[in-house]
């Protein structure tokens, strides 16, 4: 369940974020404590009127929506939280709930855990420059009323990357931050973004990430490989040629310099689909040379098998989110398989295939 506790990110201005994209308004919004407390309110008494069974599947999902359709993304949301997390953990929505303070945000949990008694996991995301404010003390407050994780986007370790990304922060700022969040008992999850620093500063992006990653030995690092969307900040300085944007065989290397440079006890791993190398996953420092082996395989391979792996591996990724490859995929699929492998063309056209599929993936 997602308990928004406000609208749009405060900060809002990162280079390759495509939020604003999706809105015609994306202004930031606080929300008040009452509104917080009347959706959770009318969120159980939604779930009480229509799931009270324990046999709650897509057919009891539909028949309830047919009884309510104008509630439909309400009672979807309810129904499958029920199916498929057994009604038990919560999220606190909204770019970064740390901006509230400590009783408000305790009120909200404890209302929460009140309604749903069956929720004994509560996550939410957060702003390492925020985090970096708060102090340990409020982090506590805060595990002791039910919040277990925070996620954070680190992006990069660089200052010279996060400068020119315009996120909002430095590599202090999340080594404070993140520090604040485990000493408050708190479970840490990083987000990073190979091949955010380009070509300028791949190794640094790479070496640094590393160090600040080692100085906080977070539970868990995410990789989120960089997709330069139409339109945002990082789209105009990439045709400018402010920014130059890295191949899929750098971005690989970049991603084994890191992995190399890690040396703290830590979760790894590749779960997006705009990674890859799915391979890159286990606990480090122990699984370090099976992630560098399954690394070095893939740059072993021919310019040719790679862009062969490539396409495969965004076909695999494409199907898994969608279900299906769309028409359009298809037709491209079916005209590259009818012509000769031998043109020097084919692989030309192979690579146009992945861009394409890589620009509808869900990151």
């Amino acid at each position: 369940m997602a308990i928004n506790t406000h609208f749009y990110c405060p900060h809002g201005k990162c280079a390759f974020c495509p939020s604003k994209l999706f809105d015609s308004t994306p202004k930031f919004q606080r929300r008040t404590l009452d509104e917080i407390i009347k959706d959770i309110d009318n969120a159980a008494l939604l779930d009480q009127m229509l799931f009270k069974s324990n046999e709650i599947n897509d057919i009891s999902i539909m028949r309830a929506i047919s009884r309510f359709p104008s509630l439909s993304d309400c009672i979807l949301h309810l129904g499958y939280w029920h199916a498929y997390s057994n009604a038990s953990t919560a999220f606190l929505g909204g770019a970064n709930p740390l901006l509230y303070r400590k009783e408000f945000l305790k009120t909200v949990m404890t209302h929460l855990k009140k309604k749903f008694p069956s929720i004994n996991r509560i996550t939410s995301y957060g702003r390492t420059r925020t985090a970096a404010k708060k102090g340990s003390s409020f982090f506590k407050v805060l595990h002791e009323a039910g919040l277990d994780r925070i996620h954070v986007g680190l992006e990069s370790g660089s200052n010279n990357v996060l400068k020119f990304m315009n996120k909002g922060t430095t590599s202090e700022f999340h080594v404070t931050g993140g520090k604040n969040i485990k000493d408050g008992e708190i479970s840490l999850c990083t987000y990073i973004m190979p091949g955010l620093g380009g070509k300028k500063w791949t190794e640094e992006h790479a070496i640094e990430t590393a160090r600040v990653i080692n100085e906080i030995e977070p539970k868990y690092v995410r990789l989120r490989t960089l997709e330069i969307f139409p339109a945002t900040p990082l789209y105009l300085k990439l045709k400018s040629g402010e920014f130059h944007e890295l191949t899929e065989e750098e971005v690989i290397k970049e991603e084994r310099l890191l992995v190399e440079h890690i040396e703290c006890n830590t979760t790894i791993t590749s779960d997006s689909a705009a990674n890859l190398l799915l391979e890159i996953w286990g606990d480090l420092p122990k699984d370090k040379d099976k992630i560098l082996n399954a690394i070095d395989n893939y740059l072993d391979l021919s310019p040719k098998e790679k862009i062969e792996f490539s396409l495969k591996r965004r076909l695999e990724a494409y199907e898994s989110q969608y279900g299906s490859l769309s028409e359009e995929i298809q037709k491209k699929i079916k005209r590259l398989a009818n012509s000769l492998k031998d043109d020097k063309k084919y692989y030309d056209r192979m690579k146009k295939i992945v861009k394409f599929i890589r620009k509808r993936l869900i990151p």
